[in-house]
C-alpha cells in the first residue's frame, strides 16, 4: 500500500490519498476485517463480510437488542486497522437482518499516531479509576495521550503514597467511555505531593500497550477531543 505524502502534523487525523482510499475500501469489501462501529458513545465490534460487490461494505450485525440502536442512525462511523495504522470513515448505512451496509465514503481518515497529542478530560465525564493494590486512593484522570496520562490521587494518609516514586511501576484500572475495567501497566514519571490537601499529581507513562488497546485508546482520545470541541462551541 502506498504511503501518504501528506506531512501535515497539525491535525489529529487527516484524509488519505485517493489511491490509498480505494485500496482500503477494496480490502474492507473483499477481506474479512475486524471493525468497530460507533454511534455517539455506543460501540459494537464485528467483522466485515467479504463479497465481490465493490460498491458497498457489509458488516455483520445481529438482531440482538444491543445492536438495535445502531439501526436507527443513518450515518455510522467505522474504525479499522491495517499494518498497525488506524483508519476510520463515516457514511450512510442501510440494514439487512444480518448486516449493516455502509455506502462507500468520500473520505477515509488516518488517525495520527502522535504520543504527545494530549486531551483534557471534561469535568463532567464519569470515570472510575483505581491503582491496583491501592484502593484507598481516590484517582481521577486530568489528561490523556497515547503515551500516558496525568492523574490526581487523594489519600487518607501519606503512607499510602510513600512508595509511589519516579520509576515505580503500577497497574491502572480504568472504566470510562470505551474502557470497561481495562488494566494498563504504567511507569510513574513524576509525582508532586501536596500534604496540605492530601493529594498528589502524577504523570504516568503507558507500557506494553497491545495493538487492540492502542486502537481503543486512539478512538477514545479522538472522542474526547470531539467532545471538548463541542463544549467550547456551546
Amino acid at each position: 500500500m502506498p504511503k501518504d505524502s501528506n506531512t501535515d502534523t497539525t491535525h489529529f487525523n487527516h484524509p488519505v490519498q485517493d489511491k490509498t482510499k480505494q485500496e482500503l475500501l477494496r480490502m474492507l469489501s473483499t477481506t474479512k476485517t475486524n471493525v468497530k462501529v460507533y454511534l455517539d458513545q455506543k460501540i459494537f465490534e464485528s467483522v466485515t463480510y467479504p463479497t465481490t460487490d465493490l460498491t458497498r461494505i457489509s458488516v455483520i450485525c445481529s438482531n440482538s437488542t444491543t445492536n438495535q440502536s445502531f439501526k436507527i442512525g443513518k450515518n455510522l462511523t467505522c474504525h479499522f486497522s491495517l499494518h498497525n495504522e488506524i483508519y476510520f470513515f463515516t457514511s450512510k448505512t442501510s440494514f439487512t437482518d444480518a448486516a449493516v451496509i455502509f455506502s462507500l465514503p468520500d473520505i477515509v481518515y488516518k488517525i495520527q499516531r502522535r504520543d504527545n497529542f494530549r486531551v483534557f478530560i471534561p469535568k463532567n465525564m464519569t470515570q472510575y479509576l483505581e491503582i491496583v493494590g491501592l484502593k484507598q486512593l481516590k484517582i481521577s484522570m486530568v489528561d490523556l495521550s497515547l503515551g500516558g496520562c496525568k492523574v490526581t490521587a487523594l489519600y487518607p494518609d501519606a503512607s499510602h503514597i510513600s512508595h509511589l516514586k519516579a520509576g515505580a511501576e503500577i497497574a491502572l484500572k480504568m472504566t470510562f467511555l470505551n474502557f470497561e475495567n481495562l488494566t494498563i501497566y504504567c511507569k510513574v514519571k513524576f509525582i508532586k505531593d501536596n500534604p496540605i490537601t492530601r493529594s498528589a499529581s502524577m504523570g504516568l507513562e503507558f507500557e506494553k500497550l497491545k495493538a487492540e488497546e492502542i486502537q481503543d485508546m486512539q478512538a477514545t482520545i479522538f472522542k474526547i477531543d470531539r467532545l471538548n470541541r463541542q463544549n467550547n462551541q456551546d
